[in-house]
């Protein structure tokens, strides 16, 4: 009996041990985001499906700009244009064109303090309304317009707590041009290597504010959601921006420069051909800009997720 359990056991030693298994960890892919020129598209796509809904709440906006922002301008479109024309010379297209450069860079500026603050609340007031506006028409909810500015307005202090912190991170860039102006100005760039030092300078520090806003500015419409704190969205958008930082800033800075384009090219026709409303027209594309701003930043926004 002995001898038999004794072949049994050197057998089963013989026998080949079966491998466990190792279960493979899935590593969710990240998908690629839509391309500028789709999220322009799919932008303008949507603002003409739902322009019924979205033009109601541009409405009621534009008329709190024209009551809190731009009654309170200073800028005089005769008087500029004049000065323009004295300084440059009789090129009446020259002229147009900077005059339309001032307007764009300056045409709702205010010199009192209270109409900065004005401009700033408006524009969080804005922002938040069109922000509750899109989400509901992209889950396809329908809703009032004024459902917009008072259901919208609940994430009020978290919102400009992220913009607050969106414009301290602006500060590197800030002060990267702040040195290069004052080098400039006070004759210490003397040669070309000089120039090219400052002008690194500036742009190293640049990219640091890129790389910190590319979160906080997705930041800005996870923070709308219901129930959630400012760190607790900067820490959800932090993770789907993840290797996706310059990506999303390069479709940022292509939105910049189609606005830019655009609005220069409509705002320049109007300063030829009609320029007693150029200053109204630059206040609607003002307007219009700050809604497909948002429609193109919540695409984007939830093409991450």
């Amino acid at each position: 009996m002995a001898k038999k359990t004794r072949a049994k056991r050197a057998e089963d030693k013989k026998k080949p041990v079966p491998k466990k298994k190792r279960t493979k960890k899935t590593v969710k892919k990240q998908e690629h985001t839509p391309s500028s020129f789709s999220l322009l598209g799919s932008s303008f796509s949507f603002f003409y499906q739902h322009k019924r809904q979205l033009l109601g709440v541009v409405a009621v906006f534009f008329v709190l700009y024209l009551l809190m922002v731009r009654s309170g301008s200073t800028f005089n479109l005769e008087s500029t244009d004049q000065l323009i024309s004295d300084e440059l010379g009789t090129n009446e297209f020259v002229n147009k064109a900077v005059l339309t450069g001032i307007l764009l860079g300056s045409g709702g500026s205010s010199e009192s303090g209270i109409g900065g603050l004005s401009a700033f609340l408006l524009m969080v007031i804005g922002s938040l309304a069109f922000i509750w506006a899109i989400r509901h028409l992209v889950a396809g909810k329908k809703f009032r317009t004024r459902d917009s500015y008072y259901k919208g307005m609940y994430p009020l202090i978290p919102f400009v707590l992220v913009v607050f912190l969106i414009s301290i991170q602006l500060i590197p860039f800030v002060i990267g041009g702040f040195l290069y102006a004052t080098a400039e100005i006070n004759g210490l760039i003397g040669s070309l290597l000089e120039r090219a030092m400052f002008v690194s300078a500036w742009v190293a520090l640049g990219l640091l504010s890129v790389y910190w806003l590319s979160n906080s500015l997705m930041g800005v419409y996870a923070v709308t959601l219901p129930d959630i704190y400012p760190l607790q969205a900067l820490r959800s958008t932090k993770q789907v921006v993840k290797g996706r930082r310059w990506s999303i800033f390069l479709k940022i800075f292509v939105l910049l420069i189609f606005l830019t384009v655009i609005s220069s090219l409509v705002l320049l026709l109007v300063v030829i051909a009609l320029p007693a409303l150029a200053v109204y027209t630059y206040d609607v594309l003002l307007v219009l800009a700050l809604m497909f701003t948002h429609i193109y930043m919540f695409k984007l926004y939830k093409s991450l997720l």
